[in-house]
């Protein structure tokens, strides 16, 4: 086949080769490599990744079983692992005094993304060497092995694999399997109207003779419902995904009744979808945050139906534009509204700001002696003990900071439980923190060093992921 120029192509020959010679790569081979992996488009100029360069043959050797046993890895020249960095910007971002948001789920996907388009580059340019080259998705899956593996923190995710080496005679010599036909891959202007017959038009260069049907369920058998594509879905949502890890951890069940004090919201990777969860959960409450009620402030107003220039000047006011502002740049409501909008059910929208005007400001439980009073916070500047907690103002739980040098009640047996300032703050240690008859149990899940914590008020068992 002729080709318009050499970048062609190799774009066109280029295959997965899975089978070395036993060649080393040249050092100045790898760097050009390794640079123009780093030359690739990425989001801002950020480039959101890091590539992890496996010379350890221990750790290749590794790879190999934490990679679906895969043994060319172990074998291949060169070994590179690209990972989605949203840490170092992070970092960066807090060693001047930014107070940045939290990272959210479009900030990984952009780095996902950043990270894959390098390791793109660096296919192209080992191709030009006459160097082959393998993806391995596989690096997704055994999340808690690859991260003590290869050291990952919090807010990193091994987006791909590439293993590099000079292909056999009968690696260069295999035919490359057949993409599907162009046009049914490119659509102007809209996603396709795709039917069976469309789609067995798609796989028919895949398929050849066989039956669509029977080839169809094999390959699914094969690929998507087979156990390491499980184990890879299993392993993303663990590093994206704490709060349900803590709920394994504690074997909670339908008899089990959870609180959670406040400040769902804005945290975390995927806070609405936290909330949806703990929507549906009937053995779950959450106590209203100050987050929770600047987003509920917020997007009220926005599901408000604006039919007249009378209701757009009460909507749309400076407080409103102000306090979208603060909620959006300085409080983190960023990811949440960001999703909150992709979602396409306006109904769901509904039911979300319904929740969330429900959301109680603290509970009372009576555990043997002791009366447990929770909220997201409880300042001291208004308390009184002989008023009735229904006689405070909601800033009271929500805004105003708990005083832990001073013990509220006199009867030794009422506690007063709390979050909204994590534990980091108060004694710089990610740890429950016990003092005065208060219990601050915020341990700063959504900071670098922090974690999320349980407390089981049955037993005072603590609990950390």
């Amino acid at each position: 086949m002729n080709y318009d120029n050499e970048t062609i192509r190799l774009l066109h020959e280029r295959k997965s080769v899975r089978v070395f010679e036993k060649k080393d790569i040249p050092a100045d081979i790898k760097r050009s490599i390794l640079d123009a992996a780093c030359q690739a488009a990425t989001a801002g100029n950020q480039q959101l990744y890091t590539i992890l360069d496996i010379t350890d043959q221990h750790i290749k050797d590794e790879l190999v079983k934490t990679c679906d046993n895969q043994p060319f890895i172990a074998s291949a020249s060169m070994v590179l692992i690209f990972v989605a960095d949203c840490k170092k910007w992070y970092d960066a971002y807090n060693d001047t005094n930014c107070d940045p948001r939290d990272n959210g789920l479009g900030d990984l996907l952009l780095a996902v993304s950043d990270a894959n388009i390098a390791a793109a580059n660096a296919v192209v340019a080992a191709s030009s060497y006459g160097i082959g080259s393998c993806f391995i998705g596989d690096v997704m899956e055994n999340c808690e092995r690859q991260r003590e593996l290869l050291h990952l923190p919090e807010y990193t995710f091994p987006a791909a694999m590439l293993v590099f080496g000079y292909p056999t005679v009968q690696q260069i010599e295999r035919k490359k399997p057949d993409r599907c036909p162009l046009d049914t891959i490119v659509s102007e202007n809209r996603y396709p109207d795709m039917d069976k017959e469309y789609r067995r038009k798609m796989f028919e260069n895949k398929i050849g003779e066989l039956d669509y049907d029977v080839w169809m369920k094999k390959f699914c058998d094969r690929k998507f419902n087979s156990d390491f594509s499980k184990e890879m879905s299993r392993s993303v949502a663990e590093y994206l995904n704490k709060f349900k890890a803590l709920l394994d951890m504690i074997n909670f069940n339908d008899d089990d009744f959870m609180y959670i004090l406040g400040d769902v919201l804005d945290r975390g990777n995927d806070p609405i979808g936290l909330l949806r969860f703990i929507m549906d959960k009937s053995n779950m409450e959450l106590l209203m945050g100050n987050h929770e009620n600047d987003a509920y402030i917020i997007l009220s107003m926005l599901m408000m139906e604006i039919d007249s220039e009378d209701t757009v000047d009460k909507v749309l006011t400076e407080d409103f534009y102000e306090n979208y502002n603060n909620w959006i740049n300085v409080n983190g409501g960023y990811v949440t509204m960001k999703q909150f909008k992709a979602l396409s059910d306006r109904f769901v929208q509904n039911d979300i700001v319904d929740y969330l005007s429900d959301l109680r400001l603290y509970e009372a439980l009576q555990i043997g002696d002791r009366l447990y009073i929770l909220a997201h916070s409880f300042g001291y500047q208004h308390f009184d003990e002989d008023k009735e907690l229904d006689e405070y103002d909601m800033s009271d739980f929500l805004y105003e900071h708990v005083e832990y040098g001073k013990k509220y009640y006199s009867d030794d047996n009422i506690y007063i439980v709390t979050g909204h300032v994590p534990t980091l703050f108060i004694n710089n240690e990610a740890k429950i923190y016990h003092h005065n008859n208060h219990i601050a149990i915020d341990c700063g899940a959504y900071m670098e060093n922090g974690k999320l914590a349980c407390l089981c008020l049955d037993n005072m068992q603590e609990f950390y992921i």
